[in-house]
């Protein structure tokens, strides 16, 4: 599964129960986090040690990714056909 982010501690809890074994988020997600609202961040790095812990339990890999990989899935989705224009990445 492919995220822009870490998954919150409710979502992590979605993700585990439907059996997805990795889950990859953007790399700019940590620098995003870092500019945060101290308040917001606190409570948001509180989830995501949650959402850590559930999946290191779980088994599910938490992996980041850099944009080549996004490149990649806009090179198979315009084989399809279907206007890479239109989709949010």
């Amino acid at each position: 599964m492919y995220t822009q982010g870490i998954p919150c501690a409710d979502c992590a809890r979605g993700i585990i129960q439907s059996g997805v074994v990795t889950v990859y988020y953007h790399k700019q997600w940590q620098v995003f986090q870092e500019k945060l609202d101290k308040d917001i961040s606190k409570k948001w790095i509180e989830s995501v040690e949650r959402t850590r812990i559930m999946f290191k339990e779980s088994k599910v890999n938490l992996v980041s990714y850099y944009d080549k990989v996004i490149l990649n899935i806009q090179a198979r989705v315009s084989e399809t056909d279907i206007n890479v224009n239109e989709l949010t990445i």
